[in-house]
């Protein structure tokens, strides 16, 4: 039996991500300034791969959800491990770090993103 792609429809890619690269700038004292700049837009589909919870060091010693999903949309050469993109909903944003890029099968037709959200970039 021979594996088939999946056969996705514009109809199946309904969310839009912001995809976003990290600038760093000097700040002329030996470190240096993160902003966060768009760099496009992707419709996908997001795939909850996983969750849990992840204890917080700050003074409010509060649990924060930690996700492991993947994006799936359109095959694309300019997104990188290290950019992050933002999904956003009627009720919320979430922002994602991009951990994996993978084109599927190495067919050039769809672009698998590993995501990762509640942790540091």
């Amino acid at each position: 039996m021979s594996y088939r792609l999946p056969n996705y429809s514009a109809g199946d890619f309904r969310r839009l991500a912001v995809i976003q690269r990290e600038t760093r700038t000097a700040d002329g004292a030996g470190g240096w300034n993160s902003t966060w700049d768009q760099i496009g837009t992707a419709w996908g589909k997001l795939k909850t791969v996983s969750a849990s919870e992840v204890y917080s060091d700050s003074a409010e010693g509060n649990v924060k959800e930690s996700r492991s999903e993947q994006f799936i949309t359109w095959w694309r050469n300019d997104i990188v491990v290290g950019d992050r993109i933002v999904v956003s909903d009627a009720n919320q944003s979430r922002t994602y770090n991009i951990r994996a890029v993978e084109n599927l099968e190495s067919s050039s037709k769809y672009l698998i993103l590993s995501l990762e959200s509640g942790v540091p970039t």
